[in-house]
Formats: C-alpha cells, sequence, structure tokens
C-alpha cells in the first residue's frame, strides 16, 4: 500500500487495538503511519523500520539517525 494510499485511510477508518489477534496487516500499516506521522511528520520506510523497546516503542528507522544509532535492536547488524 502506498503512503497516500494509507494517508487517505487514516481519515476514514479507525484502528482497534482490542485484540491484536484481530488485526490484519492492513491495520498495522495504518498504525504504523499514524504514529509516524504523530513523530516525524513523514513515514518511515527504511528497511529496519520497526517499533523501538529501547525508544518506548516510538516508531524509528536507520534515516532516524539519532534514535537509530542509540537503538540497540539490530546492534549485531551495525557492528558486523
Amino acid at each position: 500500500m502506498t503512503s497516500d494510499k494509507i494517508e487517505l485511510r487514516q481519515k476514514f477508518k479507525e484502528v482497534s487495538t482490542d485484540d491484536p489477534k484481530e488485526m490484519t496487516d492492513e491495520d498495522f500499516e495504518i498504525i504504523w503511519a499514524k504514529e509516524c506521522m504523530l513523530f516525524y511528520g513523514r513515514i518511515l520506510t527504511g528497511e529496519k523500520r520497526h517499533c523501538c523497546p529501547e525508544w518506548d516503542f516510538m516508531p524509528i528507522d536507520e534515516t532516524c539517525e539519532f534514535e537509530f544509532e542509540a537503538c540497540n535492536c539490530y546492534l549485531e547488524k551495525k557492528n558486523g
């Protein structure tokens, strides 16, 4: 799904997180897009994008230099 479509869907769809087992991939993409827009004003699209426990599960990827540098989730890949 392109970021344009995700942003458009954000306006019209609320995603329930009550039961994560019921969530679809599309639901996760919409939540990801909302969180990214909240923190960065853009949707993160890096290969290592994730909700980082080091940052209270804030979305980050390798384009977030400061946050990603402090992240230990990909530590073995950064050093190896």
